[in-house]
């Protein structure tokens, strides 16, 4: 049965014995030369770092998806690249 401290431990991407959960480590930003963070002035500057936190994932996840480039986030550059790829019809 989990408990709050196992669960914790999951999220954090650590075992019972302290150490990283090998199948949750992710090397973030690894030479982030698209997106780069490092960067960034408002303070959410993230350098490349390993971590096997969940948090940490999902922190860095969020400030790629909410990154602007010329005035667009990714979902217009999506958007943008779709529409270019597949024209609407015209009536």
């Amino acid at each position: 049965m989990a408990d709050a401290e196992s669960v914790s431990r999951d999220n954090n991407g650590i075992d019972a014995t302290g150490h990283w959960l090998p199948w949750r480590r992710v090397h973030l930003l690894r030479e982030a030369v698209i997106g780069d963070l490092s960067t960034v002035t408002n303070g959410d500057a993230e350098n490349p770092n390993v971590s096997s936190s969940l948090y940490d994932h999902v922190t860095t996840l969020a400030k790629i998806l909410t990154r602007r480039h010329n005035g667009k986030d990714i979902w217009d550059m999506v958007c943008e690249i779709h529409d270019q790829m597949i024209p609407t019809p015209k009536p």
